[in-house]
């Protein structure tokens, strides 16, 4: 800690100010729309997300509009993203708003924590970015942009010691800037492959230059950074979203219409095939519990 730039968060400021990304959440300080972009960003690209983004908010600009709105009509914008289990979460938070608290989200990580769906990170995000408060914003880039300024240890990983560490060096007036910038340092320039160490503002303080070589880098940060995402294709999420967008395209099909999808697949599952019909029924089953899809007398509808 004694190590850390006394400097740094006005350095990284200035970085900021001339390096920043033109991003449309930054745009506002609306809780409410930026929580629909932590969702969005969670485990998705922000490329993605970006149009994804401005559909979804002209479609429901409000927290009201996104409670009032058919669940299917939300999951079917929601299409593309995956993970579509956020899109439900997401509208139950928004009800929960309109109905427990007048449309007025709560300015507190522990009230934010309480709605639907909002865990620590998303709650802490929408603190800092909402409402500019010095709340630990800490993801995969904020995370390896401390450890190589020497901020943690090697050891320490992923633990919440680091992000006890972390805390010690959050911007107590610029948090929404301060987070903005560090997951823009941490995405454009101190990455996980091929950091571009040379012209980094931190080179002369940062510890790992001196430490490590490049190569080096990118190996700590794949060993302790990076997740590792299971295949998609040939997965039980696979066949789940085949389902789903079967139901989107055409609603009240019976489970054996949409078994016939399923069975033109060359396997329906690496380890343990299942005919096509007890496997259609099986995912109908999970789907209905997420609330993604809802079976009426035999026939499978979105919500």
């Amino acid at each position: 800690m004694a190590d850390f730039p006394a400097r740094f968060e006005s350095t990284l400021l200035s970085w900021y100010s001339l390096a920043k990304r033109d991003l449309p959440w930054r745009k506002t300080t609306d809780p409410y729309k930026i929580l629909v972009s932590e969702v969005m960003l969670q485990q998705t690209q922000v490329d993605r997300v970006i149009p994804k983004y401005g559909a979804f908010l002209h479609a429901f600009p409000t927290v009201q509009a996104l409670a009032d709105a058919p669940t299917g009509d939300v999951i079917r914008l929601w299409s593309g993203l995956g993970y579509n289990r956020r899109a439900v979460k997401l509208q139950e938070c928004a009800r929960a708003v309109a109905e427990s608290h007048g449309g007025k989200f709560p300015q507190s990580v522990d009230g934010l924590k309480q709605l639907p769906g909002i865990g620590p990170y998303t709650a802490a995000a929408v603190m800092a970015f909402a409402f500019n408060k010095p709340e630990v914003v800490v993801d995969t880039n904020v995370r390896r942009v401390f450890f190589r300024l020497g901020i943690g240890s090697e050891r320490e990983g992923l633990s919440e010691d680091l992000q006890g560490l972390i805390a010690g060096n959050v911007s107590q007036k610029c948090s929404r800037d301060y987070h903005n910038a560090l997951m823009d340092f941490g995405a454009t320039v101190c990455t996980a492959r091929a950091p571009k160490c040379e012209s980094c503002v931190f080179n002369k303080q940062c510890v790992s230059v001196k430490k490590y070589t490049k190569q080096q880098m990118e190996d700590v940060a794949s060993r302790i950074f990076k997740t590792t995402q299971s295949k998609f294709e040939g997965s039980n999420r696979y066949y789940r979203s085949m389902i789903l967008k079967e139901v989107q395209r055409k609603q009240g099909q019976l489970v054996e219409e949409l078994a016939k999808v399923l069975s033109m697949q060359k396997t329906l599952s690496e380890q343990a095939p299942l005919p096509a019909v007890a496997q259609a029924r099986s995912l109908v089953r999970q789907l209905e519990k997420d609330k993604l899809i809802a079976e009426k007398n035999g026939r499978v509808y979105l919500p």
